[in-house]
């Protein structure tokens, strides 16, 4: 005996059939997403074609690098200068080109470090070493009295 099965106390279970003003709308509705995604896949398809026809063509000669960097190099220099931008180095040693703006923010912070530097005496910014100097030598007149006074 063979049972054909039944899905029991399941969402399916309870459906109706479809009427076929319903199955002709979702006929409809698949029939035109499949449409769409054959466009789609056509679409794809030709542009690889274009590309790979592009490829196997003889094309019209590319500027090499070399004359690409030189000339984005002088419109850049050209551009900066005429914007009021400034060539400095960083800290690596590369170059780097300041806009009016950021070399006026770097001059104020280097004026405050150089003031801040100006204020700091050498004996602030040694004390701790002089007062371990100060004890080193007061140690040493201690002892060196101590070892006086043993000898007399």
């Amino acid at each position: 005996m063979i049972r054909s099965y039944q899905p029991k106390n399941t969402q399916w279970s309870n459906l109706l059939p479809l009427s076929d003003n319903e199955r002709q709308r979702l006929q409809q509705k698949i029939q035109d997403e499949l449409e769409a995604e054959h466009q789609l896949r056509e679409d794809r398809a030709r542009r690889k074609v274009e590309v790979l026809e592009e490829k196997q063509q003889p094309s019209t000669p590319k500027p090499q690098a070399g004359e690409l960097k030189v000339l984005r190099s002088q419109l850049q220099r050209k551009f900066y200068e005429e914007n009021g931008y400034k060539l400095k180095k960083d800290p690596t040693g590369r170059d780097m080109w300041l806009s009016p703006t950021e070399q006026e923010f770097r001059q104020k912070r280097n004026k405050s470090k150089r003031s801040n530097k100006k204020k700091k005496s050498f004996v602030k910014t040694h004390q701790n070493n002089l007062i371990l100097y100060l004890a080193i030598i007061a140690m040493a007149v201690v002892m060196g009295l101590l070892i006086v006074k043993r000898m007399q």
